[in-house]
């Protein structure tokens, strides 16, 4: 009798903790398919720094957008990174217009730094999770 009630057992155990694991990679799976354009677009504008313009910025709409998919609780540390990087990229710009191209002779260069570890940040919180 009490081989066959571990046995019930260890099946009722072996199902619970493979159905964590399942929903723990289901919401990794989530995550990485939303965040995955706003994570190529700062890429892109990393990349672009230098350049003449800065093509598609990361924007509020964007970041709403991972908000709703996400929940508050999923997209606290994205929407703390995007704060810090819109006043950054405001710093940097001095413009109010979302996606106007940016001149780079009007750019304040002193701010430079501080606009790139900004970027990185948000692309940090953007990466793909692993676990």
């Amino acid at each position: 009798m009490e081989a066959w009630l571990s046995g019930i057992l260890g099946v009722f155990i072996g199902g619970f903790i493979g159905h964590r694991l399942a929903l723990g990679r289901d919401k990794r799976k989530e995550f990485n398919s939303a965040t995955q354009k706003v994570r190529q677009d700062a890429l892109n504008q990393l990349d672009r720094i230098s350049e003449t313009s800065l093509g598609r910025t990361v924007n509020g709409s964007d970041i709403l957008a991972l908000r709703a998919t996400l929940g508050e609780k999923g997209s606290k540390k994205i929407a703390l990174a995007f704060d810090e990087y819109k006043k950054a990229e405001d710093a940097v710009t001095d413009t109010d217009i979302p996606s106007t191209p940016i001149n780079p002779q009007k750019w304040n260069e002193d701010k430079i730094p501080r606009y790139k570890a900004a970027l990185l940040k948000l692309i940090k919180a953007l990466e793909p999770s692993a676990a």
